[in-house]
């Protein structure tokens, strides 16, 4: 596997070679609707991949194609025996709480805001203070989710689905903004207004 400077960002590729080890001929490229590829294993059977992704393990036929997800959530680093029906791989994951503190001069406790059983990060808080946009997987893959100030009310925004996203950011009426990279090599820009509809801009 090739990648593009991001560990979810990645292209599958087939290299023959011979008894000893030395490539025969060029790679050739194993076409794919994921670049989001990590941990690969061959299927006992050695007409399929079994690749660690965003979300858990898909499989993917060695001559291309759409890959087919499997039931594995958040799994990664899949291994097959040659024999046998049996799979191990590992699974991971983060849990993030986002808490608030009194600012210098203010008193108060700190305080859990924001917390799931997954990842949330990326927060930003709108001009007014009345809403917050965060990013958090706990869909499965990375998506944009909005709050109320108090943490409270959360409601997704986004359903790009299989995305590597960037920070959103806010502008000074009250919309932001998200870039998302679906594809190898290419970055979207979306504008989200106030009510989390998205458009390319």
């Amino acid at each position: 596997m090739r990648n593009a400077g991001s560990s979810q960002i990645g292209q599958l590729y087939l290299l023959t070679v011979d008894r000893s080890g030395v490539p025969v001929g060029k790679p050739a490229v194993i076409p794919s609707d994921r670049r989001d590829l990590s941990g690969i294993e061959w299927s006992a059977d050695g007409r399929s991949l079994i690749c660690a992704a965003l979300g858990g393990l898909v499989r993917i036929p060695v001559g291309g194609g759409a890959a087919q997800p499997l039931p594995f959530q958040d799994a990664t680093d899949p291994s097959l025996p040659r024999r046998g029906h049996r799979l191990v791989y590992a699974r991971s994951v983060e849990e993030t709480a986002v808490f608030r503190v009194p600012g210098p001069g203010f008193s108060g406790a700190t305080a859990k805001l924001i917390a799931s059983r997954r990842f949330n990060g990326a927060l930003k808080y709108s001009p007014d203070g009345r809403r917050i946009v965060f990013m958090s997987d706990r869909t499965g893959v990375d998506e944009l989710w909005l709050t109320d100030g108090e943490g409270q009310n959360a409601r997704q925004l986004t359903s790009f689905g299989r995305a590597t996203l960037g920070s959103p950011r806010w502008s000074p009426d009250g919309r932001f903004r998200v870039q998302s990279q679906r594809r190898l090599g290419d970055l979207e820009d979306f504008a989200l207004g106030h009510c989390g509809g998205a458009s390319d801009s």
